[in-house]
């Protein structure tokens, strides 16, 4: 199955076909390639970026208002192991790191906390660019957040589903978490 086909929201697809586009062959796209003026205006507020260092650590340098407003918080400059429980976070850690060290995109579906008790699902979508062209450095993507539900407590901050893509384009990694 195509990696795109896997993807449930129709805005995540139109990022990864964005960078896509954007991807030279066997590479990644530069981090210069990506325009937010040549992106849709609506997709602009769910759209972030991390730097990798040289430890694999991932810090913010950009997150868009509506994750701002849905995470009740700025997170510019902040590193993932600062935002997130230390399980969640090395959970996290890994993902972005798949990203990275295989120069291809990582999609996943996660429930979070959202206020007074409820949750919410997000889908997220690792996209690697390169700030000097060779290897990936930095983690462009989408993250959409669905509407606050109510559920059982042990729901709460784990991944109900992740996607790899493969170098051909097709699904490299699928797994679907228990209880899904």
């Amino acid at each position: 199955m195509e990696f795109a086909q896997r993807i449930r929201e129709q805005e995540i697809r139109d990022i990864y076909r964005y960078w896509l586009d954007r991807r030279p062959p066997g590479g990644v796209p530069d981090r210069g390639s990506i325009d937010p003026r040549a992106i849709p205006h609506r997709y602009l507020p769910n759209l972030f970026l991390y730097e990798c260092d040289a430890g694999m650590r991932f810090r913010c340098k950009l997150i868009g208002t509506d994750l701002v407003r849905i995470l009740g918080g700025d997170e510019t400059g902040m590193y993932l192991d600062e935002i997130l429980d230390p399980p969640v976070a090395q959970e996290r850690q890994r993902l972005f790191a798949e990203a990275i060290e295989t120069g291809l995109p990582v999609y996943y579906r996660y429930r979070a906390p959202a206020t007074r008790g409820r949750q919410r699902t997000f889908s997220r979508i690792l996209l690697p660019v390169a700030a000097r062209p060779g290897r990936p450095d930095h983690i462009f993507g989408m993250a959409l957040y669905g509407p606050a539900e109510d559920n059982g407590a042990d729901d709460v901050n784990r991944l109900i589903e992740v996607v790899a893509a493969s170098s051909d384009g097709l699904v490299g990694r699928a797994q679907h978490m228990a209880g899904q």
